[in-house]
């Protein structure tokens, strides 16, 4: 019997996605749920929790204002560096990662994944850094990383491009590795729960560099 994580995948990102659900289902008898696929423009239904085993939270859109202030509890200033909001988005993966935290699925954030799981989580971002989003850092691991003691998976070098960041950490995530030349944080685990980790790099990108991180998450569903 298959396993099922879902995920919300934008359509630039359909055929890296793919190739990984193609990995899962060879390697783990795991498939990725596209809700995008499931639902309509309309209505994008969060599953019964009997329903899937794991959650992805994948690139994309910036989260929007509403849900910064909601979660973050704080006031969204120079609200026009958001890019590209998409509400019903935010909608479904604020309210999927509640009902996952709540059953203990396991649960991977990429890019603005750990960005929604830091603010779901109470935390706040960045919404514009510079020198993360330079074009050979998409798809070249170049970008240095400095971990703290003991963290979930180590890439010394990542493919990270993103244009915002986390900045005040919610209360429960544990930063296990910065960016080394400005300190941006590129990865967290939730403390006290079996599998939770946010990245801020794209392991979907190069799924033989990263495969020891889509192994730990298959591994745990």
């Amino acid at each position: 019997m298959y396993k099922k994580v879902y995920c919300w995948v934008r359509d630039k990102d359909q055929q890296l996605f793919q190739k990984l659900g193609q990995w899962a289902e060879k390697a783990f008898s795991t498939m990725l749920v596209d809700i995008r696929q499931q639902g309509s423009k309309a209505s994008f239904p969060v599953p019964h929790p009997l329903e899937y085993d794991g959650l992805l939270l994948t690139g994309g859109e910036d989260i929007s204002k509403e849900y910064l202030e909601k979660y973050g509890k704080s006031q969204v200033e120079d609200a026009d560096l958001i890019q590209s909001p998409c509400i019903d988005r935010d909608q479904w993966e604020f309210n999927i990662l509640e009902q996952a935290l709540k059953n203990g699925k396991p649960v991977l954030g990429i890019c603005r994944g750990i960005q929604v799981l830091n603010t779901f989580l109470g935390g706040t971002l960045h919404l514009d850094i510079p020198g993360h989003n330079e074009p050979e850092q998409h798809n070249q691991n170049i970008q240095l990383l400095e971990f703290e003691d003991a963290p979930s998976v180590r890439f010394p070098l990542v493919n990270s491009s993103h244009h915002q960041a986390i900045d005040r950490t919610a209360e429960g995530l544990r930063v296990e590795a910065r960016a080394k030349k400005d300190g941006i944080i590129e990865q967290v685990r939730l403390n006290s729960y079996p599998f939770c980790i946010g990245v801020q790099y794209h392991p979907e990108r190069d799924l033989t560099y990263y495969e020891a991180l889509f192994h730990a998450f298959f591994s745990s569903l």
